[in-house]
């Protein structure tokens, strides 16, 4: 997800924790309080480390106007915040540091190799032919794409079960301008209705 404020979001599950409960707030409805009221990462970490936790997941959020982004780990009990650059360690995972990146996924070693080789020259269309092929999962049925400092991303989907999104070509959704767009155009018209009808 992306909000007009440049602030985007990702999650993945982080494994089942023993004592995971439907009792909590739901991921998608506390997501979806992100979206609607933030406009920063401070923002951000209010609205999930205050959510009554249910499942394990882990959170990447950026802001675009700051470039900042922080990972997170949010279950019933916890909530850890790793800042970008930092050493992400925790029980279950071990992400060495890569200097003002924030990263994790399935392949974790897989990702720190690439994500070094390729370091301090990462564009869209590198992330698409470079980086991402090498590191989905044969399962990848999508994959987006932030550039959130221009209110853009970029989504490609899966032909088929058979197909993985890292093959299929990209779509380019200008967010900024569709706001643009939409916060111009001109109310309509209100008219007055006297309740007559024509009843020939």
């Amino acid at each position: 997800g992306m909000n007009i404020q440049g602030i985007t979001l990702g999650e993945m599950g982080y494994r089942s924790p023993p004592n995971e409960t439907l009792e909590g707030i739901p991921m998608p409805f506390m997501l979806r309080e992100v979206l609607a009221h933030s406009s920063n990462l401070a923002d951000v970490r209010r609205i999930i480390k205050s959510a009554i936790g249910t499942n394990s997941y882990v959170f990447l959020m950026t802001d675009g106007k700051t470039k900042e982004s922080e990972l997170y780990v949010k279950d019933r009990d916890r909530f850890l915040v790793f800042q970008a650059g930092t050493h992400v360690k925790d029980t279950k995972e071990d992400l060495p540091a890569i200097a003002n990146i924030s990263y994790g996924g399935r392949y974790n070693a897989k990702m720190t190799e690439v994500l070094n080789s390729f370091h301090g020259r990462i564009t869209p269309e590198i992330m698409m032919k470079e980086i991402i092929p090498q590191i989905v999962m044969p399962s990848n049925f999508q994959n987006v794409i932030y550039q959130p400092g221009q209110l853009r991303f970029w989504v490609s989907n899966a032909a088929d079960k058979y197909s993985r999104a890292a093959e299929a070509p990209y779509t380019l959704f200008d967010f900024g301008a569709g706001l643009k767009e939409f916060l111009s155009e001109e109310p309509p018209l209100i008219s007055a209705d006297s309740g007559a009808r024509d009843r020939s």
